[in-house]
């Protein structure tokens, strides 16, 4: 049995960044994901200044060795619609890799880590909790996404809620492919349909 002080179940984000924090303050924290990274994440291809700020993130020091694109607006417009250029005199996104954000975040959190780690047993012995029977922490923290093991185990379900649907292409364009694009770097387009519950988007 490895005893922590806390036991991350998510390696994404919100885990890795609680991680970090714990570490920083002395602590030893451990982090389980299921998959592997880098991992594929859809939906989720921007961050805004306030996550910036919250994650730390070093922007000169990322933006050397991974995507980050700056974004100063949108051109937004529904299907077959006017379009209308949502315009800001400072950056208001900057468009990343999720994959490449993850990962950076992950590694550099300076928890144990462990990969390709599913929880699938977690039971209270005493004031700890121990998760498959090898890590024991006195706190449990549920950065898992949406169907994470931690809100399974404090029964909270969520099955009954209406599915999102993504479909996603991340690719890295060759000069002259570019150059045929009338996507503005600094304004992707937001482009939604009509009865305004879906949408889609390219930068």
């Amino acid at each position: 049995m490895s005893t922590h002080d806390a036991i991350i179940i998510g390696g994404g984000p919100a885990g890795s960044t609680f991680a970090r924090r714990m570490v920083s303050a002395g602590r030893r924290a451990v982090i389980l994901d299921r998959t592997q990274f880098p991992r594929v994440k859809l939906c989720a291809g921007w961050i805004s200044p306030p996550v910036v700020e919250e994650v730390d993130l070093d922007l000169d020091a990322y933006r050397r060795d991974h995507t980050l694109q700056e974004f100063r607006g949108f051109n937004i417009w529904r299907m077959g619609g006017r379009e209308v250029l949502a315009e800001y005199d400072r950056t208001i996104s900057y468009g990343i890799v999720r994959s490449e954000f993850d990962e950076y975040l992950l590694r550099r959190s300076g928890a144990e880590i462990h990969e390709g780690e599913e929880a699938t047993v977690i039971r209270r012995v005493g004031k700890d909790l121990v998760v498959n029977d090898r890590w024991s922490a006195p706190l449990l923290v549920g950065a898992g996404g949406h169907f994470c093991p931690v809100a399974r185990f404090l029964g909270v379900s969520a099955r009954a809620e209406k599915c999102l649907v993504t479909l996603e292409l991340e690719r890295e364009l060759p000069a002259d492919e570019i150059a045929g694009y009338q996507v503005d770097a600094a304004y992707p387009e937001l482009a939604y349909f009509d009865d305004l519950r879906g949408y889609g988007w390219c930068f």
